[in-house]
């Protein structure tokens, strides 16, 4: 896609996944799965328990909190720029 490092987003759900996003250089978001939900995610900008959906509001475990419901793009946006 051509963007650098600095201009994308991670979203991941392993340690091993984010370790490497890191080692990318690039701002990773873990989104927990019930095998990784126990994992180190040290260096993550945002830890969340689920992005939310209908009858299921994300949760935030680590990084600015979500005044709405569901994860949307600009949601994204405000955790890569540290908003």
């Amino acid at each position: 896609m051509g963007l650098s490092a600095a201009k994308s987003l991670v979203i991941e759900d392993s340690e091993n996944g984010l370790k490497s996003a890191i080692a990318a250089g690039v701002p990773t978001i873990v989104n927990l799965n019930s095998y990784t939900q126990n994992d180190d995610f040290a260096g993550a900008i945002s830890v969340l328990g689920h992005l939310g959906d209908e009858g299921l509001s994300c949760q935030v475990l680590v990084g600015s909190p979500i005044k709405d419901d569901i994860v949307t793009v600009d949601h994204l946006k405000a955790f890569h720029v540290g908003e």
